[in-house]
């Protein structure tokens, strides 16, 4: 890693420290490795050069009085090893948080894939961009004989994917039988390897599998011998996750289809992700006539997200975070349900819902704050799971606000969301960003509806980005 040493004696702490520790008569002089000047004085019969060092090499030079000289190379020496540090440390927290935010968008990818061997060619092409692989094979449980069965495979494996004769069978088979992904770097030393047409120096093999219930699993190896990480298990393992929630939906879908008629079968899906009331909506005016665009009316929104989030990012596992999530999305759900509102979306952490739509509520605002009491309420046992499993704090924070907004179809023909769109939503997400932990802040507007019904506290007028004016908040206690 490069050290920018010019830059480093420029920020201000150090310029600081190195104010307090030379004296005034004393005569010092910083060069780099290479002998350029840096800063200091340019005087040609310095006592001393004392070397400033990381990681054992010489990384600069401090030319002066010994014991001046000295001090100052010591702490360069150990500024720089702390710089070091913290850029580790960002790139760490970098990475982490580019491992979610990919695991976020093959999710995305998987849901809206409708056959099994779309979703295991989907896993396929994330593990060709991610892991070392020559070949590559995703195996489910045959219904009917149960036994593995190729799903979808690449490399020199693909070819006739139903009678394929397919190396390391043993591995495979152990790995979906125990539940539990391996790596085996020297496969000639397992005696479950099983030699084919191909040989494989190298495996990686994690099962498909949700809660208990293992569908299949995936196969990742080359040719040559290679050392697979516990990091390629582990990116592995959270890709596998993904595909069995996808598989396992395809199959919970292709129930309801042998179960209902078609009308219904969308429309009860439909409403695993939004509010009884659009699928009611759905079932009256029926499929054919659900067209884009909106039309204004008032409503009530919530925007609930996870404070200091990308701090709970670096400290957990993907698997961990998803877990989390779907616990936590699962109580904001309930509760807004509960209250009769409708989840417009997920982001990342957070959710959005609005109350008033698309039936119309005559205590819409009174809703939306009682959901807001009952997620602060309901999350108390899920925050002393996360506190005893995973050793954090998850502290929710919540905005509502009430106004006109454009809700309605928006999207194409083809893909579709109701949603809803206005200044009265982008004031509820900023209240909501201003939160603090554990706390619910309205804007005046709420508050002139459930005065009297809940307890308040006025935090008087903030500036709100995108406001002109500053804005009268209150505190839900």
């Amino acid at each position: 890693m490069q050290i920018n040493l010019k830059r480093l004696l420029k920020k201000k702490e150090i310029v600081s420290l190195l104010q307090d520790i030379i004296e005034p008569s004393a005569h010092i002089a910083i060069t780099d490795s290479s002998g350029r000047h840096l800063i200091g004085e340019k005087i040609a019969t310095m006592q001393v050069a004392v070397p400033v060092l990381w990681e054992g090499r010489e990384i600069a030079l401090v030319k002066g009085e010994h014991q001046q000289a000295s001090l100052v190379a010591s702490l360069l020496s150990y500024a720089v090893a702390q710089e070091v540090e913290k850029k580790y440390l960002g790139k760490e927290t970098l990475e982490k948080y580019k491992e979610i935010n990919l695991l976020y968008e093959i999710t995305e990818k998987l849901t809206a894939l409708m056959h099994p061997s779309e979703v295991a060619r989907a896993i396929i092409d994330e593990i060709k961009n991610l892991i070392v692989a020559d070949h590559i094979a995703v195996f489910v449980y045959a219904e009917e004989a149960g036994n593995l069965r190729p799903l979808a495979t690449w490399g020199k494996m693909c070819g006739s994917e139903s009678n394929i004769t397919y190396p390391g069978k043993g591995i495979i088979e152990a790995v979906a039988r125990g539940g539990k992904g391996e790596i085996i770097n020297e496969t000639a030393g397992d005696r479950r390897y099983t030699p084919g047409e191909i040989i494989i120096s190298s495996v990686i093999c994690v099962p498909l599998k949700i809660k208990e219930k293992t569908s299949g699993a995936v196969f990742v190896g080359t040719e040559k011998s290679h050392s697979y990480t516990a990091g390629d298990l582990k990116l592995l393992s959270a890709l596998a996750f993904q595909g069995a929630s996808a598989l396992e939906n395809i199959r919970l879908f292709d129930n309801v289809v042998r179960e209902q008629e078609e009308k219904k079968q969308v429309t009860r899906l439909f409403g695993r992700y939004v509010a009884a009331q659009v699928v009611e909506e759905i079932l009256s005016v029926g499929e054919q006539n659900l067209k884009l665009g909106g039309h204004r009316r008032e409503i009530t929104v919530l925007f609930v997200d996870i404070r200091q989030f990308t701090r709970i990012v670096e400290l957990l596992g993907p698997e961990e975070i998803v877990e989390l999530l779907n616990h936590f999305f699962e109580i904001v759900t309930r509760c807004i349900f509960e209250n009769q509102g409708t989840i417009d979306k997920f982001i990342g952490d957070a959710v959005m819902a609005f109350f008033n739509a698309p039936l119309p509520l005559e205590d819409h605002a009174t809703r939306a704050v009682q959901a807001a009491r009952q997620i602060m309420l309901e999350i108390a046992e899920l925050r002393k799971v996360a506190r005893e499993k995973w050793r954090i704090e998850l502290q929710p924070g919540i905005g509502i606000n009430i106004g006109e907004a454009v809700v309605g179809n928006i999207g194409t023909e083809n893909r579709m969301d109701y949603t809803a769109i206005g200044d009265t939503v982008n004031l509820a997400q900023r209240l909501e960003s201003i939160a603090g932990p554990g706390e619910v802040l309205i804007s005046e507007e709420v508050y002139r509806y459930v005065q009297g019904k809940f307890p308040t506290v006025p935090l008087g007028k903030k500036s709100i980005k995108g406001k002109e004016r500053p804005v009268m908040v209150y505190k839900l206690q």
